[in-house]
């Protein structure tokens, strides 16, 4: 099991916008590549994607930028079985 605040949106869905994120930290194709390798190679699966595959959801919001009221967030936190 491995839970928290693992700081990569690992889909998409899980960024509210992905124009012009691919060079910022947490979304960069790399992280995402990693993540995806974290996923398949130990066998885990991110219980929240399983069960609400399609519903968007985040965990975190700039609160310099004030983007919770917009609901312009990330998900960022994580809770991985195996």
């Amino acid at each position: 099991m491995c839970t928290g605040d693992l700081n990569c949106a690992h889909q998409e869905i899980d960024i509210y916008d992905t124009k012009g994120k691919e060079k910022v930290p947490g979304y960069t194709p790399e992280e995402r590549h990693n993540f995806s390798i974290l996923l398949n190679e130990h066998k885990f699966v991110d219980t929240f994607r399983k069960l609400r595959p399609t519903e968007v959801k985040y965990t975190f919001w700039s609160a310099r930028a004030k983007l919770r009221p917009e609901n312009k967030g990330w998900r960022l936190d994580y809770f991985l079985i195996n």
